[in-house]
């Protein structure tokens, strides 16, 4: 449950912080309760997973969002708000993109996880398709900058809280259509399933 609460924070974090705004909600007080949703999400008020944390890469991470939400809470401005999706964007570029340097690339993992096998074409799709989700992530990341830079928190939600994931969503179903189409190589799960009715798989 704490992690659909979690996801549903994420998704809809442009929209509760753009009506906390105009509500006239401080931004402090904003940015505290993310914070301190985030401590709950992430159990850094437990001492094994804080002393986790400290022992982890995960530390860059959480001192960085608690500086970011520390120095909001200090100034209590909004606009600080707005560069979060670009923050999110850069963590997700950094996170693709590193894999593509240290391997295996992250695409490829998660499919691995997915199926049995895959083959040596896979493995190479699969490092492209890393490549193409992170110039994604800088593309979108670019433009999140770019409209916090206007400081107009009408153009900041209507992309961020709704443009941009309908990009995202769109990239997926339509590589992810692709893909099953491509390879036909099917693990266990609902999607699989519904696409190995529509596209037969290929015979080994």
């Amino acid at each position: 449950m704490l992690n659909i609460v979690s996801v549903a924070v994420m998704i809809c974090l442009p929209l509760l912080i753009y009506f906390g705004y105009k509500e006239g909600i401080e931004p402090r007080f904003i940015a505290f309760a993310l914070l301190l949703f985030y401590g709950i999400r992430s159990g850094i008020f437990k001492k094994k997973s804080l002393r986790s944390i400290l022992k982890s890469k995960q530390l860059y991470v959480v001192g960085s969002i608690i500086l970011f939400f520390g120095i909001v809470i200090a100034l209590n401005r909004a606009t600080f708000f707005l560069y979060i999706p670009a923050f999110v964007n850069l963590g997700l570029l950094l996170s693709f993109g590193s894999t593509l340097f240290l391997g295996p690339p992250i695409i490829e993992t998660f499919a691995r996880r997915q199926v049995k096998k895959i083959s040596a074409e896979e493995i190479h799709y699969c490092r492209n398709l890393t490549v193409l989700w992170s110039l994604f992530f800088l593309l979108n990341g670019t433009v999140s900058v770019i409209i916090a830079l206007k400081d107009n928190m009408e153009y900041w939600v209507i992309y961020n809280g709704f443009i941009s994931y309908i990009l995202i969503g769109l990239f997926f179903a339509v590589e992810m259509t692709y893909r099953y189409w491509r390879f036909r190589n099917y693990g266990t799960t609902i999607i699989d399933s519904f696409y190995k009715r529509i596209f037969k798989e290929k015979h080994k």
